[in-house]
């Protein structure tokens, strides 16, 4: 897309698909030839330049990145935080 002089302008989790193991970008609708100025895009994974460049879409990839390792992180952590909270308010038996 990007050799061909296009940007995507809208990645985000719900427009990146995995076939067969394969990432693939949905929802072309907001394609654009490189540097056209917009300002279409979703929050959260717009740079801060705005989109319309190759850059810009790199960016929101490693948005969505970084959210994901984020989110695994966090459900690590509370996982963590449930299984010692249920093993501090177990009761003991002693015999």
């Amino acid at each position: 897309m990007h050799r061909r002089g296009l940007v995507h302008r809208d990645v985000k989790p719900s427009n990146i698909i995995f076939v067969k193991g394969h990432a693939k970008l949905a929802d072309i609708g907001l394609v654009a030839h490189t540097g056209e100025k917009s300002h279409w895009g979703t929050e959260g994974y717009i740079p801060p330049e705005g989109p319309g460049k190759p850059q810009a879409d790199l960016y929101s990839l490693g948005m969505y990145c970084t959210k994901l390792a984020l989110a695994r992180i966090d459900w690590s952590i509370r996982i963590c935080q449930q299984t010692s909270t249920q093993s501090l308010s177990a009761k003991r038996f002693l015999n």
